[in-house]
């Protein structure tokens, strides 16, 4: 199954991830595992797979957010001569 290293592997490659764009890869990901039967001899319900899903979802785009751009600033401090 392996979702986990398979969607972080898939939003690692983005050049600028979105939330938008995580959330297609993840989605996209599941849904080809879940078409593939490899969910077949699990427990898991749909609605697990859905908690699951949204859990990744919010993991990855803590990691992968965009960084904000600060200014740069002067020197606050004298260099000691």
């Amino acid at each position: 199954m392996y979702v986990c290293d398979s969607v972080e592997a898939a939003v690692r490659s983005l050049d600028q991830p979105t939330e938008e764009k995580i959330k297609k890869i993840v989605h996209s990901i599941i849904e080809d595992r879940l078409l593939d039967g490899q969910f077949d001899e699990s427990d898991l319900t749909f609605k697990e797979v859905k908690i699951m899903e949204s859990a990744i979802c919010e993991t990855l785009h803590g990691i992968f957010h965009s960084r904000i751009q600060y200014p740069e600033t002067q020197t606050l401090v004298k260099e000691a001569k």
